[in-house]
């Protein structure tokens, strides 16, 4: 995570190399993006509390450590809480890792504690010029890259 306070930034629209977001302080606006961060840093909390400009409700959400699967319309975006089978090394796969999302049609900022594979390949796409683009498709393409990696322990089960 570096000094960026967030784990992947990056803009919808290439215009800039890779798109890549540098830093929070540099963050433009006016161009559809995407912020993945960890929720369990005080770095996170502190930016969604102070300078994200977001209702109360989302801020809670985004931080939440207890969260279900759902989507929740709210003003002029959703909330979404999505869950993945937990890849990791010696770990349970049933328990599950979850990601926070809030949607809008120019961001999309997610939030987790643990690591998702899923995240990291979106993140991959991006810097090899091939990413989502726009915040809609990220949520499908998210979406389809959690189900394909549970795909095999469902059938297990």
């Amino acid at each position: 995570m570096e000094h960026n306070n967030f784990i992947y930034g990056y803009y919808f629209d290439k215009s800039t190399h890779d798109g890549k977001i540098t830093s929070l302080e540099a963050l433009d606006d006016n161009r559809q993006y995407w912020l993945h961060f960890d929720y369990t840093l005080e770095s996170t909390k502190q930016w969604l509390e102070e300078s994200s400009h977001f209702p109360t409700v989302v801020v809670s959400a985004l931080l939440d450590e207890e969260s279900r699967p759902r989507a929740t319309p709210l003003d002029d975006g959703v909330l979404i809480a999505l869950r993945g089978v937990n890849l990791a090394a010696n770990s349970n796969p049933e328990d599950m890792v979850s990601i926070r999302l809030w949607l809008t049609k120019d961001k999309i900022i997610s939030t987790r504690r643990r690591t998702l594979l899923s995240t990291k390949e979106l993140a991959d796409n991006f810097a090899n010029g091939i990413g989502p683009t726009s915040p809609t498709q990220l949520v499908a393409i998210l979406s389809d890259l959690l189900i394909s990696r549970m795909s095999h322990t469902i059938y297990e089960i």
